[in-house]
């Protein structure tokens, strides 16, 4: 790989947003709609899921927007 591909690359995996996507924000509006409650991107738990309902021992993760 020569230097200018590794900046093009950097810079692009740079611009991929970790939190608040697309896809994770239609999935909350959802549970919102459904009555749920729940946290968003917790750190503070194994491979810090996107979305935690911890009324129900329940996290959530949301591929997508890559």
């Amino acid at each position: 790989m020569t230097e200018l591909e590794g900046e093009v690359r950097s810079r692009i995996v740079r611009s991929v947003k970790r939190a608040h996507t697309k896809p994770e924000i239609l999935v909350r509006k959802l549970l919102h709609s459904l009555g749920l409650r729940f946290r968003v991107n917790r750190r503070d738990l194994p491979g810090s899921p996107d979305i935690v309902l911890p009324k129900y021992n329940t996290v959530m993760f949301v591929h997508g927007c890559f």
